[in-house]
């Protein structure tokens, strides 16, 4: 699993057009364009010096009660090499 690092569009029909944030699993690292797959199911390459390569921890999401009555807010941990970050969903 991978985290973009920054945007860019895809200059043809085999590259993939990818933003700052977005996760994609990389189905080939073996060159310095990667095959990547995007949640959304598209696949084409990226530059590998675009991408972080990203562990992601396994552990239950956070639930806490919003203010507002019957509503939460869920909280997604993210390991990535050198420090935790929190995305709200």
């Amino acid at each position: 699993m991978c985290a973009v690092k920054i945007d860019r569009k895809g200059q043809n029909p085999k590259e993939l057009t990818v933003h700052r944030g977005e996760l994609i699993e990389i189905e080939d690292s073996s060159k310095k364009w990667w095959r990547a797959r995007n949640f959304q199911g598209e696949v084409g390459h990226v530059p590998n010096n675009i991408v972080e390569e990203i562990e992601i921890e396994h552990r239950p999401l956070v639930c806490k009660k919003n203010k507002k009555k019957g509503s939460f807010i869920l909280f997604l941990f993210i390991y990535r090499k050198s420090h935790h970050q929190i995305h709200q969903v």
